[in-house]
């Protein structure tokens, strides 16, 4: 949906629609940072917790600081609305992994040998 209102913002230059759209994608953001928290509590064990989130943060600022680099230089060639639209693509590109990759990784907590790593074991 995020890629979607991105699209959007390009396709309809209007302030107003700007607005609404950037509230829209602030919601969404913070949907997806509770999403995100709900899936790290169901799948990783409390020990590794701490490792995992601050694996993913420097991944999320390292990701950040190349995209700011790439906007930066693009921003000179060509408009505001082509970084729009290389957003959008990322997050079609990250919605698709995260749709082929949910399977795989519900399945695992599933699985006795997860379960017995987290303390208690099915019989």
């Amino acid at each position: 949906m995020m890629a979607i209102a991105l699209v959007m913002i390009v396709v309809i230059p209007m302030g107003s629609v700007f607005v609404l759209l950037s509230a829209f994608m602030g919601w969404c953001n913070v949907s997806t940072r509770l999403i995100r928290q709900t899936i790290y509590m169901e799948l990783l064990p409390n020990r590794f917790m701490g490792r995992v989130l601050s694996f993913f943060r420097s991944i999320g600022t390292c990701m950040r600081l190349l995209i700011l680099a790439l906007f930066t230089l693009m921003l000179d060639s060509t408009s505001a609305s082509v970084g729009y639209l290389v957003l959008a693509g990322l997050l079609i590109s990250a919605t698709l992994g995260i749709v082929f990759s949910m399977r795989m990784l519900m399945q695992q907590v599933d699985t006795p040998d997860v379960v017995a790593d987290q303390g208690t074991v099915k019989h």
